[in-house]
């Protein structure tokens, strides 16, 4: 359940274009399959691949923003503001 709440926003990020590409894909391979059949495919087919790349933004973009953020602080003084005193 962690690793669900760890990609969550990249999931929320991606999930609209790729149901967008996946819905193109399926009634451009499969243009005659009843509604039923064509939501479970897209369903499917549009899970895993969100998954994936939501992993994936989360591994090479997300995580080296949250270590840079892990030592920077904002309140830390600076030289000038530590000299006038």
């Amino acid at each position: 359940m962690h690793f669900v709440g760890v990609v969550s926003y990249g999931f929320y990020v991606f999930h609209m274009l790729i149901i967008a590409r996946m819905d193109r894909f399926i009634t451009d391979h499969l243009p005659n399959i009843s509604d039923h059949v064509f939501a479970v495919e897209l369903f499917l087919m549009t899970v895993p691949v969100t998954l994936v790349i939501a992993t994936l933004s989360y591994a090479y973009y997300e995580r080296p923003f949250l270590k840079m953020r892990k030592g920077w602080n904002p309140f830390r003084p600076t030289i000038k503001a530590a000299a006038a005193d």
